[in-house]
């Protein structure tokens, strides 16, 4: 069974993986860990080279940040025996996560927080 938790900073986040750790599921299934990030900004028309350099930064610390949530997240699940993956996409998160479901055939979609 292949099973999706999409990730972000909340507390509700927390709850579904401790949720998915805690369930028994069957041999050979797999947890696809993603969190979704927001598409990048336009540089300010006025200041597209400083603007371009902020972006960079911006953009690294967000990939920084998301992958150490999904880190987290595969972390505790793989300490309980639970095989995972992880995928970081980035786009309107409703529609990232279907996109997932399709793409990796998914069973079972479990999130929370801010998707809307």
């Amino acid at each position: 069974m292949r099973i999706l938790i999409g990730v972000d900073h909340s507390p509700h986040s927390e709850r579904a993986v401790r949720f998915v750790a805690r369930m028994r599921w069957p041999a050979g299934s797999r947890v696809i860990v993603a969190h979704v990030m927001s598409p990048p900004l336009s540089p300010p028309v006025g200041g597209v080279d400083a603007g371009v350099s902020l972006m960079a930064e911006v953009s690294a610390e967000q990939v920084a940040e998301a992958r150490t949530r999904v880190s987290e997240a595969e972390a505790e699940l793989r300490a309980v025996g639970i095989a995972t993956e992880y995928r970081v996409p980035t786009g309107d998160p409703r529609e990232a996560l279907l996109r997932l479901v399709e793409d990796e055939r998914v069973k079972l979609i479990t999130f929370t927080g801010s998707a809307g």
